[in-house]
């Protein structure tokens, strides 16, 4: 005699260790949580920690900058003045992204979050470039 399959107990599928949108998120007793967003949690505050360390360089950078433009001839101040900008928006995506990752941590601590809230969340973290990059391209 075969028992009817439960459509509780089927397997949901997953992406990347998150369940499918409208998947029910069940917590796991023995860990304390949910472990796929304890791993996406995880790595969200690896990359907030490299972010960070990224806006302490560029922040003391741009002042520097700015002291060089102020103090500096016309014939260099147009190329100071370029690098100034690009420093400008390195430094405004890095303090975007520490905003970002603070706030998809927060959504992964709120319970009231849901499967779509977690694939929302991984789509950007596999989908943002990787500090490593930006820093490289520093003027």
């Amino acid at each position: 005699m075969q028992l009817p399959e439960s459509p509780s107990l089927r397997p949901t599928p997953s992406i990347g260790g998150i369940p499918a949108a409208g998947a029910v998120i069940a917590d796991d007793a023995e860990t304390g949580g949910n472990t796929a967003a304890q791993q996406l949690k995880g790595q969200l505050q690896a990359e907030l920690a490299e972010w960070r360390a990224l806006h302490h360089k560029l922040e003391p950078a741009q002042v520097w900058l700015e002291g060089r433009i102020a103090f500096s001839q016309e014939a260099q101040k147009a190329d100071l003045e370029a690098r100034k900008l690009e420093l400008d928006r390195k430094t405004k995506e890095a303090v975007g992204r520490i905003a970002q990752a603070n706030a998809d941590i927060a959504a992964l601590a709120d319970p009231r979050s849901d499967a779509s809230t977690y694939h929302t969340i991984l789509a950007r973290v596999l989908q943002s470039p990787n500090v490593g990059t930006l820093a490289t391209s520093l003027p």
